[in-house]
């Protein structure tokens, strides 16, 4: 096959994954920001209704970091592109408890998108890699992230509108909001849907120490996954993860607080952390995202835990440590990594 036609192909792939997560994530970041004014609502309408959307946080972060573990043994399995589309089905299932006036839908729904984010984001960084190569992962990534932003745009302008006047969410507006977010998420599962395969991956045993000699499978994606999590590179890319969590909620936070929210800057974290993970863990990508998810989600969920306790210059203390810390652990791996390929053709060259 010609090398602009599976350029083409790759590249289309990445936006189709952009385009299907930014409808996914219209619907669901829309539902989260919300999700506390209907519950409150709820609970004045409904007899009996005790739901508590600090509680469904804990359920969601709870279960996504235990389900990271096993997220790669399943994808290699089944391959990304279906865990994404089951992945996709918890996040609409989410929504769609909402429709219910049931404190266990709640509850259950959130255990179960916590087990569809470890497939949903554990796939999507598998395919991108899958799509990607050095030359073109930084593009790549960058890309998907510009479109998934564009997630926050649009469902909060409908809510805005909706909402309009309103201190109380009735039924009826309930309904027509949760069933609109609702048809949008189902659109990016059927996107999900029309992603075609991507160039195929091999795993260099002499070349790539996490390749283990006990060869593929569900459980040898397990064993990679631990194995990673002793590698020094992976120990010092977790300081980073956690510092990106953490940095995440403290400026949602901020957003809830004093309506201002600067996610440029961490979009830009997180795309270099893509463009890094694709590159040094090519053929352990699975593993690779898995465990970038289980740090985040761990982080994020002491974090929301810290906020309710520390004062704020304590909780700036804890960011500026983790920021300074991520920063110069980072850059340790990306020098390692340049290094590396500057020694690769220097030694290829040598053999010409």
């Amino acid at each position: 096959m010609p090398i602009s036609k599976t350029f083409d192909k790759m590249f289309c792939n990445v936006l189709a994954l952009g385009f299907s997560f930014m409808l996914v994530f219209t619907a669901f970041q829309t539902c989260g920001m919300i999700q506390n004014i209907v519950i409150s609502s709820m609970k004045e309408q409904y007899e009996g209704y005790n739901g508590n959307g600090y509680i469904s946080l804990a359920v969601v972060y709870a279960v996504f970091a235990i389900s990271n573990w096993v997220a790669p043994s399943i994808i290699f399995t089944i391959g990304p592109k279906i865990s994404m589309i089951l992945g996709g089905i918890s996040y609409s299932l989410f929504i769609a408890n909402f429709f219910f006036h049931e404190t266990w839908c709640l509850y259950l729904a959130s255990a179960i998108i916590g087990f569809g984010a470890s497939l949903f984001w554990t796939g999507q960084g598998n395919f991108l890699t899958i799509n990607s190569d050095a030359e073109t992962m930084s593009r790549n990534s960058g890309v998907f992230w510009a479109l998934l932003q564009c997630s926050l745009l649009f469902g909060n302008i409908f809510v805005f509108f909706t909402f309009q006047g309103k201190s109380v969410i009735d039924e009826h507006t309930r309904f027509v909001v949760f069933g609109v977010l609702l048809g949008v998420s189902l659109a990016g599962l059927v996107l999900l849907c029309f992603l075609r395969s991507g160039r195929s991956q091999s795993v260099d045993v002499t070349s790539n120490p996490s390749a283990t000699p006990e060869g593929s499978g569900p459980l040898a994606e397990f064993k990679k996954a631990v194995f990673l999590l002793k590698t020094k590179k992976m120990f010092c890319l977790a300081i980073t993860f956690l510092y990106t969590a953490m940095a995440t909620r403290y400026h949602l936070w901020s957003w809830f607080q004093n309506m201002h929210l600067r996610p440029d800057y961490i979009a830009m974290y997180v795309d270099v952390i893509y463009s890094i993970l694709g590159s040094v863990y090519a053929d352990d990508s699975a593993p690779a995202f898995a465990l970038f998810k289980f740090f985040q989600s761990v982080a994020a969920a002491v974090a929301f835990f810290y906020s309710s306790v520390l004062e704020l210059p304590y909780q700036l203390f804890i960011l500026v440590v983790f920021g300074t810390l991520g920063t110069c652990t980072f850059w340790f791996v990306e020098w390692a990594e340049y290094r590396k390929l500057v020694k690769q053709k220097a030694e290829a060259k040598y053999k010409e």
